[in-house]
């Protein structure tokens, strides 16, 4: 009887232990994003909509083999797990008057690790990209305005707002911009 006893809470208490080390884990692993797993056909869908966001469930579905509704689910999870972060439309700097494309490598006085100056940075319109890099300089930035009296006005913003040093570099004529990131090959 004593043995039946220990048996059954032993037994409970492995159960207990697993429970919990499931619990534990896989929201450790969701939130790491270890649980999500990509597939193929993930890559296919997530390859067509970088091409072209606004592509139809059907024709996705299509070229992937997989009904509407079944391309929808895996659409809207790779959604909620933050894989796809979002839909833009990509428009011609040119066309809207804003020709003047540079990079800025930018020193501020902020102690290092200290992203303040950065996130300042980040709000003004003029600013496509803010990145904290490592090197002699904070960040570096990419920049869209009209000409160089439009720079130069950006330049000034740059330095109420505390950069002590801005480098520049000209972007005479651009060979590729994308967002898309490297799925690797298709499949055959």
């Amino acid at each position: 009887q004593t043995l039946i006893f220990f048996l059954f809470h032993f037994k409970l208490l492995i159960l207990i232990f697993y429970a919990l080390f499931n619990i534990i884990f896989a929201s450790l692993f969701t939130f790491y994003g270890f649980l999500l797993m990509i597939d193929e056909t993930d890559k296919i869908i997530l390859r067509l909509l970088q091409e072209n966001a606004r592509i139809s469930n059907a024709e996705i579905a299509r070229q992937v083999g997989l009904v509407p509704s079944a391309v929808l689910k895996r659409v809207r999870s790779l959604e909620e797990n933050g894989v796809i972060l979002g839909y833009e439309a990509r428009l011609d700097n040119r066309k809207l008057d804003l020709s003047m494309s540079c990079f800025a490598l930018v020193m501020t006085g902020e102690k290092p690790g200290t992203l303040e100056i950065g996130r300042k940075i980040a709000k003004l319109a003029e600013v496509q990209e803010v990145h904290f890099t490592v090197g002699d300089f904070y960040y570096l930035l990419k920049v869209r305005v009209a000409d160089s009296d439009a720079y130069n006005e950006f330049v000034r913003k740059l330095g109420d707002l505390g950069v002590k040093d801005v480098r520049t570099t000209l972007v005479l004529k651009t060979v590729k911009e994308t967002h898309q990131l490297n799925l690797g090959a298709p499949p055959n």
